[in-house]
C-alpha cells in the first residue's frame, strides 16, 4: 500500500497557476526514468503532440542526458541559440526557454522547460534562481517521499516480525 505520491505525481504537482505565478508562459515537466527516456507529467500551454516533438528532440541531440547531468538551469535565447537550441526554441514556438534537470540524489529524475516571453538578461538569472529553487524543492519532495515508503515498508516488516515470534512463543508455552 502506496501511502506517498509518487514522482510523477510529484512532477505533476507543477500547474499552469504555478507557472503563470512565476511569469512563464508555457511548460513541460517530464519524468526520466532513464538517461534516455522522458514520459510528460505535465503540460502547460502546449499539445500533446507537440510535447511529442519536443520529447524526440531531446532524446536525438542526447539533450535530455545532458540536462539530467547537472541540476542548473540554462536560459536559451533565439539570439544566441545554436542549431539545436533553436530547434528546441522553435518547437515550443518561443524566443527564450529555461531548462533544467530535477536530479534527486534517489528516485527517479525529472526536466523542466519552461518559456518566457520578452525576457531581460536581468530576469534570465533571476529566472535561472527560480527554477534551481523548484528543481531542488521538486528532487527534494521525490527522496522524501521514497524514504517515507522505505519507513513503512520497515514497519511493515517489523510488524510481521513481532507478529511471527509472538506466534511462536505462544506455541512453545
Amino acid at each position: 500500500l502506496r501511502v506517498s505520491l509518487t514522482p510523477d505525481e510529484i512532477y505533476g504537482k507543477v500547474t499552469a497557476q504555478l507557472l503563470t505565478n512565476f511569469g512563464f508562459s508555457k511548460g513541460l515537466v517530464g519524468l526520466c526514468s532513464t538517461p534516455d527516456q522522458v514520459t510528460w507529467c505535465s503540460l502547460i500551454g502546449v499539445h500533446e503532440e507537440e510535447a511529442n516533438q519536443i520529447r524526440d528532440h531531446l532524446l536525438v541531440d542526447h539533450w535530455l542526458q545532458d540536462l539530467l547531468a547537472s541540476s542548473t538551469p540554462r536560459t536559451l535565447t533565439a539570439a544566441t541559440a545554436k542549431p539545436n537550441e533553436q530547434r528546441l526554441l522553435d518547437l515550443l514556438a518561443a524566443s527564450t526557454l529555461v531548462v533544467a534537470g530535477i536530479v534527486p540524489q534517489a528516485g527517479s529524475s525529472g526536466c523542466l522547460l519552461l518559456v518566457r516571453e520578452g525576457l531581460t538578461t536581468s530576469e534570465g538569472r533571476g529566472d535561472e534562481e527560480l527554477v534551481a529553487i523548484l528543481t531542488t524543492q521538486l528532487a527534494i519532495a521525490v527522496e522524501n517521499s521514497n524514504l517515507y515508503e522505505a519507513v513503512g515498508r520497515s514497519r511493515q516488516d517489523l510488524e510481521r516480525k513481532v507478529q511471527e515470534r509472538t506466534r511462536e512463543l505462544a506455541e512453545a508455552n
